[in-house]
């Protein structure tokens, strides 16, 4: 009788597999593309949950093979006949009889050039987990012109849960691998700060709760709740500036809806945030200290209290003219329009002036980047911006 098996793939799940075939007795062919057994684990550092050295897996498997035959560099061009009566037939022209076939060929890992909103491809600093764990692995998590990074931003979920990329299932081990390398990094560079964009923390197997809580406990590694949309690179605009908005005094402001709750929106600080205030410095404006940038303007409660929402929507006025501001830059509708639309009533309200026009983010970078105005749409604003486009040169 043939007792022959062959294990197609020498992954630790194939040699897994061999190793306990021998156990029970039988002969084992186990067939690997490759020269080395070993598969995706031969790149892996460690591994989750109790970061054993992949290396010494990788060893362990080995030693466990027996007197498995290993035919490297080879793949299977052909399959004849039933169980138990077997032909496999290799890319180097072998001929194998065997009773059973096992299949464990492995995966592949995710293009990531797919999601080209998350940036891999496009910009020098992104890059996906493989190589990540290879510079965990050389003890030098760099970036592309050698620095030790200060801020690392962990995105979970590409192209899994996402119907885009026909895969609508969880992997149900990225949320787990980017908690371990979360540590890893803070392991080796203790002042960086981590940051695990993620949508649902999803960690399964024995011992990965705990780990996830040790990351944040012991690690400090910080969790940000919210599907990311785009990736950005604000230095590529520094590069890309035409028009430098010198001269141009702005009041970010980013109001209640964009920064609450912190855990789902998603943004730096819902106290103070900054991104806006920085994007806009990088365009060549100067960002005035609004300490109002995150109180309600009013939106939510105009037609049910007006009298209380007007008085809001002042408080956020008679700040941004106090400190000279030539425009309020912001990046929610409602608050546009809320701004823009109820400023003549409150003027009239209170008999005072303002005329401080209402911008978006987007139309300041547009500018910066030399955009004509009424290409970006400026003509439309209720509260005409033309004293921030004559100061601009415009």
């Amino acid at each position: 009788m043939n007792k022959q098996v062959v294990v197609i793939g020498g992954g630790p799940a194939g040699m897994a597999a061999a190793g306990k075939l021998q156990d029970f007795g039988y002969d084992v062919v186990l067939i690997e593309k490759q020269a080395e057994v070993g598969g995706h684990l031969n790149k892996w550092y460690k591994v989750f949950p109790d970061f054993t050295d992949a290396a010494e897996i990788t060893a362990n498997l080995k030693a466990g093979l027996g007197n498995t035959r290993i035919v490297n560099n080879a793949t299977v061009t052909e399959i004849k006949g039933s169980a138990p009566n077997f032909q496999v037939t290799t890319s180097r022209g072998e001929q194998i009889e065997a009773a059973a076939i096992l299949v464990s060929t492995g995966y592949k890992h995710f293009d990531a050039t797919l999601k080209e909103e998350y940036g891999y491809g496009v910009y020098d600093n992104c890059i996906n987990s493989v190589e990540l764990d290879a510079m965990l692995k050389a003890q030098s998590v760099k970036t592309r012109n050698g620095k030790v990074p200060k801020k690392v931003a962990l995105i979970h979920c590409v192209g899994s849960r996402d119907e885009k990329v026909d895969n609508n299932y969880c992997s149900r081990v990225c949320c787990t691998n980017a908690i371990k390398v979360g540590i890893e990094i803070k392991e080796q560079n203790p002042d960086c700060e981590i940051y695990c964009l993620y949508m649902d923390i999803r960690v399964f197997g024995r011992g990965y709760e705990e780990l996830y809580r040790t990351s944040q406990e012991k690690y400090g590694v910080q969790f940000l709740r919210g599907r990311l949309s785009e990736l950005a690179n604000d230095l590529d605009i520094y590069r890309q500036i035409k028009r430098p908005l010198t001269g141009l005094k702005v009041a970010c402001y980013y109001g209640c809806l964009l920064t609450r709750p912190a855990d789902i929106t998603g943004w730096d600080s819902p106290v103070f945030p900054m991104s806006m205030d920085r994007l806009a410095q990088a365009c060549g404006a100067e960002v005035v200290d609004f300490r109002s940038k995150t109180k309600c303007c009013g939106g939510p409660i105009l037609v049910s209290k007006q009298e209380v929402a007007f008085e809001l929507t002042k408080k956020l006025l008679d700040e941004a003219k106090s400190l000279d501001a030539d425009c309020i830059v912001l990046a929610c509708p409602l608050c546009a329009t809320n701004l823009e639309l109820r400023q003549a009533d409150i003027e009239k309200m209170y008999n005072v002036t303002y005329n401080i026009p209402v911008i978006y983010i987007t139309e300041i970078i547009g500018l910066a980047l030399g955009m004509k105005p009424g290409k970006l749409g400026m003509n439309k604003h209720i509260v005409s911006p033309k004293s921030v486009l004559k100061k601009l040169g415009y």
